[in-house]
């Protein structure tokens, strides 16, 4: 007899089971449930042996990374979400598949720099829910959507400090977005920001977004440059205002219009306003 099955028969527990042998099977279910290396855990991908010497704070962050930002470095991960794997970065840290605060900076460059990131999705065995903006190509509605989960997780877990270094890389990339748009050329940076109060998803956190990016702009780079970052996006609800009868405009602009407004940053650029007189920066018009 095994030293299992001789702590289950002399356990007055037992008793509730059929035999020794079904009180060993249970057992044995309930500590495969409690071993994080289940294949429910996107590290135990097949080939992956890593995940036995990475610390727990780091597979956390891996699983949280995974979680808001949809990206992974395991190709083999077998989450039950689609995953970005990012190719470039996985192969130059090749074993090493987790994704921790050390390379997260570099992660979220190289997930924003994809043209098409659902060409690089591991494909999954199972249909699961999840928002298309996880998967989206355009860097704003991109950055906002994890910037709204990363607000929720700041909430539930605020004694987590690197989410605070996450929610301040998103907001910083956001600002370089739009403080320096040739690095997106093609992408329609203005129409983007516009375009966040119309999600469903963290909706609610649309100002505050914008507000962080403004500020962050103009301690870096000034007030004047952070004007011109968002006279694009104004030069575009304008045109969109402008281009109906007014009985006829589209409430949802003039919604905008005031909740922008409610930002005092934000709404200082809405009141200084003049198309006429505010320097744009380079392919800001041609991106909206």
């Amino acid at each position: 007899m095994s030293e299992m099955e001789n702590n289950l028969a002399n356990n007055p527990f037992s008793a509730l089971f059929g035999s020794v042998s079904d009180a060993q099977r249970t057992q044995t279910t309930e500590n495969d449930a409690n071993n994080p290396e289940q294949p429910g855990n996107s590290l135990a991908g097949e080939g992956n042996t890593q995940a036995t010497s990475v610390s727990s704070d780091d597979i956390e962050i891996n699983n949280i990374v995974e979680n808001v930002f949809s990206i992974t470095l395991n190709q083999n991960n077998n989450s039950s979400r689609p995953l970005v794997y990012l190719e470039e970065l996985g192969s130059a840290m090749a074993p090493k598949v987790v994704i921790d605060m050390a390379t997260f900076e570099q992660a979220l460059f190289e997930r924003l720099l994809l043209e098409n990131p659902r060409k690089h999705v591991i494909p999954v065995k199972s249909k699961s829910s999840h928002s298309d903006s996880a998967l989206s190509d355009e860097v704003i509605l991109y950055l906002f959507f994890c910037y709204g989960k990363l607000q929720d997780l700041k909430k539930a877990k605020p004694e987590k400090e690197f989410l605070c270094t996450m929610d301040s890389l998103v907001v910083r990339n956001a600002a370089t977005a739009l403080s320096q748009p040739d690095l997106y050329a093609g992408q329609k940076l203005d129409e983007q920001v516009i375009g966040l109060f119309r999600q469903e998803e963290y909706t609610s956190h649309a100002v505050s977004f914008l507000t962080a990016i403004a500020e962050l702009i103009s301690t870096d780079e000034g007030p004047e440059v952070s004007s011109r970052a968002f006279a694009g996006a104004l030069d575009y609800l304008k045109r969109c205002i402008g281009s109906q009868p007014l009985l006829m405009v589209d409430m949802t602009y003039l919604r905008i219009l005031e909740v922008w407004s409610s930002s005092s940053v934000l709404g200082e650029f809405l009141n200084k306003y003049d198309e006429k007189k505010i320097k744009r920066l380079p392919n800001t018009l041609d991106n909206s």
